[in-house]
C-alpha cells in the first residue's frame, strides 16, 4: 500500500481522477433526486407539513390553523431546517424544497468529508470515495435531515479547526463559531461531536507540550474560540428536559441488561441503523456487503498503518481517530436507544461510527497508485449498484407520495377541519428493500394539500420545534408516545373507551394509512367500536383509505 517511486505528474493524475470520481458521484445522486417526483423519507410529511403550517403562521393573515397550532419558540434548535424549507417554498413547491436541501446534504457531506480528511493525512481523497458510498443512510430515510445536515456542519467545523488550533486565523475562527451556530439551530448531538472533537484536540496538545504548554502559540485566542463556540451549549440546553438521561428502561420485547446489550449488538451487526436498503435478494445482500466493506476496509488500513507507525514510535491524529472508533464500537451497544425525548438514539450514532474508520485510515502512508485506481473503480462500481437499486425501490413510492401530494383523487377534507392520521391494524409486509417505512406519515401529504387540521400531530410537546399545540387541538390526555407513533395511538384508543370517544367525536374525517395490505373491505375496528357511523372509501390512491363522519 506504500507509494510507489512514479513520477509527480502520474501522481497528480491519480488525485486529479479521485477527485473527478468524487464530482461525478455527487453530481449523479443530486441529478437522481431532482428527477424523482418526490424523496420518500419516514418523518418527512410531518416536517412538511409543519413547514406549510409554520408559514401560515407567520404570514400575518387569519389562517385555518389559529387556535390549533402557536408559534413556540422563534429559534430552538430545529429551526434552521425549518426555515430553509420555509424560505424555498415560496419559489418551489415543498416537495421540490425538501429535494433541494437534501441535494444541500449531499454535497455538504461529501465534501465536508474531504475538506476534514485532507487535515487529517493524504488519502483523503480515496476515503472520500468510500465516505460516497454512505450518501444515501438509513438516519436520512428516517427523515432524520437535522441531523445529517448538522453532521455535515460538523465535518467543516473540525476541519477548518485542525487548520488554525495554535496558529493565526482571525477569520477561520469566526468561521467556526459561526458553523456551531449553524450546528446549534440545527441539531445539538453532530454540535457536542464538534465541540468534543476540537475539545480534545485543544487537550491532547497541552499535555503533549505539558512543561511548555504557556507558551504555545495562540493558545489563548484557541481557548477563547473554543468558549465562544461551546456557548451554543447554554442556549440548546434551555431547550433540553430537565432529566437529559431519562429513558425507556425496557424495548419493546421487555429485555434489559446484558441482554439488551445482546439484542443491540446484534441490530447493529446487520447494519441496522446505516442501511438505507433493507430486505432479500441477491442485489440488496451485495449493498450490505457494500456497507460492510466501507467499515471493514478503511478499518483494515487505519490498523495496518497504526502498527507501522508504532514501531516508528510515531503517533498521528490518523491513530487517535482510530482509537475514538475502536471504542466508540465497543460502546455503542451500551448507549440507550431513546435519550432526553430523541427515539433511536444510539441507532443514529452507529452512522458515525461507521464513518470514522474512513477518517483514520485518511492519515499514514500514502497508497500506491494501484490501490487508489482499484478503490475508485470499486466504489465507481458500488455507486452504480446502489444508486440502481436504490431507484427501483424508492422511485414507486416516490410516485405515490407525489400523487398524495395532488389530492387523494377525491375531496378528503374541506378547508380547516380537523381530522386523525392512523396506520391500519391489520399486519403487513414490510416495504419493499427499504430500511425505514417511507408511508408511514404519508396520508400527512393529503391533509397539507387540503389545508386540513392533523391532530395526532407528533412532537408538539418538544422545546426542539417552533410548534406547539394550540388550546383548541384535542390533544388533552393523550400521551407523546400515542402522538409520535400511530400504531401506538391505535392500540391506546382500541383500550380506552372514553379517549377514543372524545378523540373520534372531535375529529371530522380520519385518513388511515394501509400501504403494504389489500385494500380494506370492511369498517375499520376502531371506527366500528367507537360511536357513531363513518363512511369509508379508498379512493385512486389505493394505500389511503378516507373515512368521514356521518353525522
Amino acid at each position: 500500500m506504500t507509494a510507489s517511486s512514479e513520477p509527480s505528474s502520474r501522481k497528480f493524475n491519480i488525485g486529479r481522477l479521485e477527485l473527478a470520481a468524487i464530482c461525478v458521484i455527487v453530481a449523479a445522486y443530486v441529478i437522481w433526486l431532482l428527477l424523482l417526483p418526490a424523496f420518500p423519507t419516514e418523518d418527512g410529511p410531518i416536517h412538511l407539513y409543519y413547514t406549510h403550517v409554520l408559514k401560515a403562521l407567520l404570514s400575518g393573515h387569519a389562517s385555518v390553523y389559529t387556535g390549533f397550532y402557536r408559534v413556540k419558540h422563534l429559534l430552538p434548535p430545529y429551526a434552521l431546517y425549518y426555515y430553509a424549507l420555509l424560505g424555498l417554498s415560496y419559489f418551489v413547491p415543498l416537495l421540490m424544497a425538501d429535494k433541494i436541501i437534501v441535494c444541500a446534504y449531499f454535497v455538504s457531506f461529501v465534501f465536508g468529508f474531504r475538506y476534514l480528511a485532507r487535515a487529517v493525512g493524504v488519502n483523503a481523497d480515496a476515503m472520500t470515495l468510500f465516505a460516497s458510498l454512505l450518501l444515501l443512510n438509513w438516519p436520512l430515510g428516517m427523515g432524520f435531515v437535522n441531523f445529517c445536515l448538522s453532521l455535515s456542519s460538523a465535518f467543516w467545523a473540525v476541519g477548518l479547526w485542525l487548520r488554525f488550533a495554535g496558529r493565526a486565523g482571525g477569520v477561520q475562527r469566526i468561521l467556526f463559531v459561526g458553523l456551531a451556530v449553524a450546528a446549534m439551530f440545527t441539531h445539538p448531538v453532530p454540535l457536542l461531536m464538534m465541540l468534543g472533537a476540537a475539545g480534545l484536540e485543544f487537550l491532547v496538545r497541552i499535555i503533549r507540550h505539558s512543561k511548555t504548554w504557556r507558551t504555545l502559540p495562540h493558545l489563548g485566542a484557541d481557548a477563547l474560540t473554543l468558549f465562544a463556540a461551546a456557548c451554543t451549549l447554554g442556549y440548546v440546553k434551555l431547550f433540553t428536559n430537565s432529566s437529559p438521561l431519562h429513558q425507556t428502561a425496557l424495548d419493546e420485547q421487555g429485555r434489559t441488561g446484558l441482554a439488551l446489550v445482546a439484542n443491540n449488538a446484534m441490530t447493529y451487526a446487520e447494519e441496522k441503523g446505516v442501511a438505507f436498503l433493507l430486505g432479500p435478494g441477491a442485489g440488496l445482500r451485495t449493498y450490505r456487503v457494500i456497507l460492510l466493506l466501507a467499515l471493514i476496509v478503511p478499518l483494515a488500513i487505519a490498523v495496518w498503518q497504526i502498527t507501522k507507525n508504532r514501531r516508528g514510535r510515531h503517533w498521528t491524529l490518523a491513530e487517535a481517530v482510530l482509537v475514538v472508533a475502536a471504542a466508540s464500537l465497543l460502546l455503542l451497544p451500551f448507549i440507550p436507544h431513546d435519550l432526553n425525548g430523541s427515539h433511536f438514539f444510539a441507532e443514529r450514532l452507529l452512522f458515525v461510527v461507521w464513518i470514522l474508520p474512513m477518517f483514520a485510515a485518511s492519515g499514514g502512508l500514502k497508497f500506491s497508485r494501484a490501490t487508489r485506481l482499484s478503490g475508485i473503480g470499486f466504489v465507481l462500481v458500488s455507486q452504480a449498484i446502489t444508486l440502481f437499486l436504490a431507484n427501483a425501490k424508492l422511485r414507486p413510492v416516490a410516485d405515490l407520495i407525489a400523487a398524495a401530494d395532488r389530492g387523494p383523487g377525491q375531496v378528503a377534507a374541506k378547508r380547516g377541519e380537523l381530522g386523525l392520521v392512523l396506520e391500519d391494524g391489520r399486519r403487513a409486509s414490510p416495504p419493499p428493500g427499504l430500511g425505514f417505512n417511507p408511508l408511514l406519515w404519508g396520508a400527512v401529504d393529503v391533509v397539507r394539500h387540503d389545508d386540513a387540521v392533523m391532530v395526532n400531530a407528533p412532537w408538539l410537546d418538544l422545546a426542539i420545534i417552533p410548534l406547539g399545540a394550540g388550546p383548541n387541538l384535542p390533544v388533552d390526555g393523550l400521551k407523546p408516545s400515542e402522538l409520535e407513533f400511530p400504531s401506538i395511538l391505535r392500540n391506546d384508543l382500541m383500550t380506552e373507551p372514553e379517549v377514543r370517544h372524545r378523540l373520534l367525536s372531535s375529529v371530522s374525517f380520519v385518513l388511515i394509512q394501509q400501504a403494504y395490505r389489500s385494500p380494506a373491505q370492511t369498517v375499520d375496528p376502531l371506527l366500528a367500536a367507537g360511536n357513531g357511523r363513518w363512511d369509508c372509501q379508498t379512493p385512486e390512491l389505493g394505500w389511503v383509505r378516507v373515512c368521514r363522519a356521518d353525522r
